[in-house]
């Protein structure tokens, strides 16, 4: 993008609701993920100006729902507030590709070659219907770690990417569980986040601060 431009987000059907979150590409710059407060999401991509005086323009893309192609335990309770929170963050993992797109209480990642296709993955929430995630970061140090913190623990996930074998037969992306570590924290805190800070060898991956009390937790992952 030029640094002067300013591009704005034209109405569509894709997003009905406002913004509840916006990401670049961080491997192209002129793509832009962005998802509402329903949780319907849409990829723009950002057309190249020919000309300084050409206006910059946003053109809409792949989208889809947090939902789609979700197919839940009916024996899992919901709690009311996934519904009307409005809570929601979309990025990229591991390529062009593959996005992430989290709510309070799911996350799901689609593989976005062509139709939007959801990636296996288990529920890894330990308590659901009471335990909500808080915060979502991708890894500094790899594409395809993201650490999720949630009110009762800390979740070390690494995304595989769907593609292709020598032989060209396809493999199936899914989502790997690496670390699930309970961080006995007020669990009604809705306060904590989580800060990434990277150093030569590890990742810190919980830097966890609250209003309600000065306290910083500070665990390191190895990523490499």
């Amino acid at each position: 993008m030029f640094p002067t431009s300013a591009v704005k987000f034209p109405p569509t059907k894709q997003v009905e609701n406002n913004h509840a979150d916006v990401a670049f590409n961080p491997l192209y710059n002129r793509q832009v993920a962005v998802v509402d407060q329903s949780g319907r999401w849409t990829i723009w991509d950002n057309e190249p100006r020919h000309s300084k005086k050409a206006q910059p323009r946003l053109v809409p893309g792949k989208s889809g729902h947090i939902l789609d192609d979700y197919n839940p335990d009916p024996l899992l309770r919901i709690p009311e507030h996934y519904l009307i929170d409005g809570w929601y963050r979309i990025f990229w993992v591991c390529n062009l590709t593959t996005i992430l797109v989290c709510s309070r209480t799911h996350v799901a990642i689609f593989d976005i070659r062509s139709k939007p296709v959801r990636l296996d993955s288990t529920e890894f929430l330990v308590a659901k219907g009471i335990e909500v995630i808080l915060d979502i970061k991708r890894s500094a140090a790899s594409l395809d770690h993201v650490f999720v913190l949630t009110s009762l623990r800390i979740y070390w996930i690494q995304v595989i990417p769907p593609g292709k074998k020598a032989d060209g037969s396809e493999v199936s992306g899914t989502v790997k569980m690496q670390l699930s570590y309970r961080h006995f924290r007020n669990e009604n805190d809705d306060t904590m986040r989580l800060t990434l800070l990277q150093d030569d060898f590890s990742e810190c991956f919980h830097r966890d601060w609250t209003r309600q009390i000065e306290t910083v937790v500070v665990a390191h992952a190895d990523v490499s």
